[in-house]
């Protein structure tokens, strides 16, 4: 169903959302900025996305659970956690769906995370496969996974996918020896190495319908990467659909997500300073998001519409991406963590309470 952009969603999304009453987190207007009219404060609802169910009766309850990505139809993906393994989830509302094993086996040993999701229901992530992390397809959310078995050069490595488009072309990384390298893979394109010269290592973390990437380039070993890039000695990276890369800034940092636009965003660190969020446009400009050098600050995602999210000393929005930023919040949690924005402007992520971490969605009363 097609909808205006100034469509109310709370209805129709919570008609299908969990039980638990919703927060709301709203605020004054904010101030105008250069070149666009007043920077309205987005109303948003707030969504606790209830627990997971566990993979069998004799497990334990999870001890936390977060929101990693969403789709443009409304579908999250999650992992959630014991102190031994993760399982990961699906939510759209009704309630939770841990996603299947490899070969459709129920040992809750065998781990899965899963890492972002398309329009058409495909989720990417990795799972613990024969003693092996490996990169996973799911091509939908009762799908058995499709598990990678890396051709040469990286028979044995490990690795994970982290990016999928509409088209189905993923991006991640794969361990070889000593390194982590970048990847681009496709059913039809099979596996690719973007892996840029004279680097130690490199990741592939996010891909658009153009085919461009964004990502980061090491000059040493980030250890195990799977779950969460570390933030550390690298650059960010931006590849071309022919596979080429340029560097975003010569300082460090990351680009953590790309819209369909060709923005890029992430942070980076100048000489002296803190970490600042940043967005990268596909004509190769740098806008500095942050207002306040001296706080540390993330771009961790954005969409369609340029939205951008991040984190730092509070979970904030912009839109447009230059506008003042939106802070929100969810009662009784902190440590706010936003991971993915969808063309509607719906967020998702997790915070942390005394009963551990909780998976959140923020539910916009228009869209974007």
């Amino acid at each position: 169903m097609l909808r205006s952009p100034r469509t109310p969603v709370w209805p129709m999304l919570l008609a299908v959302a969990a039980c638990t009453p919703p927060d709301r987190t709203t605020g004054p207007d904010l101030p105008a900025s250069p070149g666009r009219g007043p920077a309205l404060t987005t109303q948003y609802n707030l969504v606790r996305i209830p627990a997971p169910p566990v993979a069998n009766p004799l497990m334990i309850p999870w001890s936390g659970w977060e929101a990693r990505a969403m789709n443009a139809q409304g579908l999250v993906i999650g992992r959630a956690w014991t102190s031994t393994w993760s399982q990961s989830f699906t939510y759209a509302g009704a309630g939770s769906t841990l996603l299947k094993d490899p070969a459709n086996q129920t040992n809750p040993y065998l781990a899965t995370w899963a890492q972002d999701v398309n329009a058409n229901g495909w989720i990417v992530g990795c799972v613990r496969y024969n003693g092996l992390i490996r990169p996973a397809l799911w091509t939908s959310p009762t799908a058995t996974p499709m598990v990678l078995s890396p051709p040469p050069p990286f028979t044995n490595s490990e690795g994970c996918f982290f990016g999928i488009n509409d088209q189905g072309t993923v991006v991640g990384a794969l361990a070889k020896a000593d390194t982590v390298v970048a990847i681009r893979w496709s059913l039809l394109g099979g596996l690719q190495n973007l892996h840029p010269a004279n680097w130690r290592s490199s990741l592939a973390q996010d891909i658009n319908n153009a085919g461009e990437i964004a990502g980061v380039a090491y000059t040493q070993h980030p250890g195990y990467v799977w779950l969460d890039p570390p933030r550390q000695n690298g650059l960010p990276v931006r590849w071309t659909a022919a596979g080429s890369y340029t560097f975003a800034t010569l300082t460090k940092g990351e680009l953590t997500a790309i819209s369909g636009t060709g923005t890029a965003v992430g942070w980076y660190m100048p000489a002296g300073s803190q970490s600042q969020a940043i967005q990268h446009t596909s004509a190769g400009n740098i806008v500095n998001l942050t207002a306040n050098p001296a706080i540390a600050e993330v771009a961790t995602g954005v969409s369609s519409k340029d939205r951008v999210i991040g984190i730092g000393p509070s979970a904030w929005t912009r839109y447009p991406a230059t506008a003042p930023a939106q802070v929100l919040t969810a009662s009784g949690l902190a440590n706010l963590d936003l991971r993915d924005v969808n063309s509607c402007g719906s967020i998702v992520g997790s915070g942390a309470g005394g009963t551990g971490v909780r998976a959140l969605l923020w539910i916009p009363r228009y869209c974007d």
